[in-house]
């Protein structure tokens, strides 16, 4: 057995059993990737980029003790905050604070456009 960090980014936040800081798992030895991905309950298609220790990574990759695991998924944020800059600066949406995140809302004349 031995342990690696797990990072996820985009919609895998939302489909994993990973948070945004991320976690340590334990794996048995001879795991792969793709055995990571089951173990967070993630599936390969929604997987859009595996990167192992700063390097691009592949499904059937090995890995070994304190690799450090990240798997990006699609939605990654810079898209997202691209399309609310965009929309802000057209006046389509304003930002609302709610808790510690800022909340982007339609407004409501293009709103009703939709």
């Amino acid at each position: 057995m031995f342990r690696v960090r797990v990072q996820v980014s985009g919609k895998l936040l939302n489909n994993s059993r990973i948070n945004q800081e991320g976690a340590n798992l334990t794996l048995p030895e001879g795991a792969r990737v793709r055995d990571l991905l089951t173990a967070v309950g993630v599936f390969d298609d929604e997987v859009r980029h595996v990167i192992v220790n700063g390097r691009r990574g592949r499904l059937d990759q090995s890995l070994r003790r304190n690799d450090k695991v990240e798997l990006r998924g699609p939605g990654f944020p810079r898209v997202r905050f691209a399309l609310i800059e965009v929309l802000l600066h057209l006046g389509r949406i304003e930002v609302h604070r709610g808790g510690r995140e800022y909340i982007p809302v339609l407004v409501p004349e293009f709103h009703r456009l939709l």
